[in-house]
């Protein structure tokens, strides 16, 4: 009987090998069925031509940047990494930018590419003057050792949650890790099982000895980065850090320059541009109600669809005129009226959960089944679930594939073409992890729940759950539903005021940087007409440089309010 076992072991053992080779083969002859179908269509003649068009755009626009002066002296740097391995126009005009301010010498740069876009970003970096360059992917440690590497690891993995405990070399933060799986996976949590989760595992190793070996390579007294976050960016980061090297993050967002700067490890979850509760505290009281009277207007603007970013467009750009009331929600739900409606808004699951310093949850679909769970004996308030508005662009798994559509009578999902300024007036009260949609609703006097720390959850205007426990205490016992009231509002319309807006009426937007290709002409047009506000903003890069603050946009905010 036990050898009968015993060989029966053996065959679904087989088996198992052989289902499990059949889906890894597959997988990646997927991947390689879309590179070869993207090769092909740029072939086409209509594709040849724009492509051809691109380039030479790209160039012209390449070579305006690098016609910049490099006047700034704040500096002396000798050596300087830049991060070339994610392509946007709006990132090569803030780099340009940055180096104009900083001063940074032609002979001084060393870009880094990555595997995408390599043949376009070779001929920016040419048109920009940049001559020295590193391939990523050539500093990457032997595949095979990579892959025995991250079998160990995978091994001491019951369930997802336990990569967040790994000790992964150079001491990177294994949040990194599996935030980068998840992106891959375009999932909500980590599939174990998924055939290609050993090669990602063996990636994120890869990067790490990469980043060191570049690091060791270069020897840069300063690094530029597109982002933090990511294996490969993530990990130079990370690494520069530990070896006190500073990080400028070039960044952009809501139309405008974004600059982090980084100096220690303690910084790496700290990349979002925005003010703190002391910097609005230290405010007089002429500046916070200009500053305030700014965020409202602006956010008036956002709600009615008048702004241009991604996350406004797919949130408020439809169906302005035609939305939910307090009353036909409940109808359509079969609510009491009587009682509160609580939104529990959702992000996107695969967007780096961690990007802030997320502690309370392993991941956003941990969160969602906390909340459901919950909120399923708490009959005293009706709960509103809606999805990220961008899950329709990034696509992948969304909230209506995690959730029934009606798990109880007072929880329901969302329809997703309901414009969310409507949703937000009708309803009482918001549940977020970290959403933006926390400050629309404070700003608007309706109470705010945040799930975790994240890039606001210290400014006053919103109740922080700072435990996994305090959390689910404040939806059994949702007393923060009274906390909304003129302080909140307040210091939520200020907040908005500093973040979303710019520091003068003179500034000119940028587009948004998913914009991608079009965003080539814009910034072109931009540099070549708007030529004394171009030298104003590098004129303030070096004097943020010079004066130590680590978030550009909120200290020209401040700098500029005065």
């Amino acid at each position: 009987m036990l050898r009968r076992r015993m060989e029966l072991d053996s065959v679904d053992g087989a088996s198992a090998r052989r289902s499990k080779i059949l889906r890894t083969f597959g997988a990646r002859a997927m991947l390689f069925a879309r590179g070869a179908l993207d090769g092909a269509r740029s072939l086409l003649p209509y594709r040849f031509r724009h492509n051809a068009r691109m380039l030479r755009q790209r160039a012209a626009f390449a070579e305006r940047l690098s016609a910049l002066p490099r006047a700034g002296s704040a500096s002396g740097f000798k050596s300087v990494l830049v991060d070339a391995s994610w392509d946007n126009a709006n990132y090569w005009y803030r780099y340009s930018i940055l180096r104009s301010a900083l001063g940074i010498a032609p002979g001084a740069e060393t870009a880094v590419i990555g595997p995408h876009k390599r043949r376009v970003v070779l001929t920016t970096l040419k048109a920009l003057g940049v001559s020295r360059c590193e391939d990523f992917q050539t500093l990457v440690g032997q595949e095979e050792k990579l892959r025995e590497s991250a079998a160990m690891l995978l091994r001491t993995a019951q369930r997802p949650a336990d990569i967040l405990a790994w000790r992964l070399p150079s001491d990177l933060p294994p949040s990194i890790l599996y935030d980068g799986i998840i992106k891959r996976q375009r999932a909500a949590r980590v599939d174990l099982a998924h055939p290609l989760l050993l090669d990602h595992i063996a990636e994120a190793l890869g990067s790490i000895a990469a980043a060191e070996a570049l690091l060791d390579k270069v020897r840069p007294e300063l690094v530029v980065l597109s982002h933090a976050i990511e294996f490969r960016y993530g990990s130079i980061a990370w690494c520069a850090l530990r070896r006190n090297i500073p990080v400028i993050v070039a960044f952009g967002n809501y139309g405008l320059l974004r600059y982090c700067k980084l100096s220690r490890p303690e910084d790496f979850f700290e990349t979002v541009d925005r003010p703190d509760s002391q910097q609005i505290d230290a405010l007089d009281a002429e500046i916070r109600q200009r500053l305030a009277d700014r965020g409202l207007a602006y956010l008036g603007r956002r709600m009615s669809g008048a702004t241009d970013d991604i996350g406004a467009r797919y949130a408020f750009g439809a169906n302005i005129g035609n939305g939910p009331s307090r009353g036909s929600i409940c109808q359509e739900f079969g609510w009491d009226e009587s009682k509160p409606i609580v939104a529990v808004y959702a992000s996107n699951w695969f967007d780096y959960p961690h990007g802030v310093g997320m502690r309370n949850f392993s991941d956003f679909l941990d969160w969602l089944e906390v909340t459901l769970e919950a909120v399923k004996s708490q009959t005293g308030c009706n709960w509103l679930f809606r999805a990220h508005p961008c899950d329709r662009w990034y696509g992948g798994i969304t909230l209506a594939d995690l959730m029934a559509e009606a798990p109880m009578e007072h929880i329901r999902l969302c329809p997703i073409e309901w414009n969310g300024a409507h949703v937000q007036t009708a309803v009482d009260g918001l549940v977020t992890v970290h959403g933006t949609a926390g400050i629309e609703y404070a700003a608007a006097g309706k109470p705010v729940l945040l799930a975790d720390r994240g890039w606001y959850h210290d400014v006053g205007f919103a109740h922080h759950c700072t435990s996994r426990e305090a959390y689910v205490a404040a939806l059994l016992d949702p007393t923060w539903l009274t906390m909304a009231n003129q302080r909140t509002t307040e210091l939520a319309a200020i907040f908005a005021g500093m973040y979303f807006c710019p520091s003068s009426e003179t500034n000119v937007p940028m587009g948004d940087d998913s914009e991608q290709d079009r965003l080539h002409g814009l910034v072109d047009d931009m540099v070549s007409k708007q030529v004394a506000f171009v030298h104003s903003e590098i004129a303030a890069v070096a004097q943020w440089w010079n004066c130590g603050a680590a978030h550009f946009h909120t200290w020209q905010v401040l700098r500029d309010v005065g």
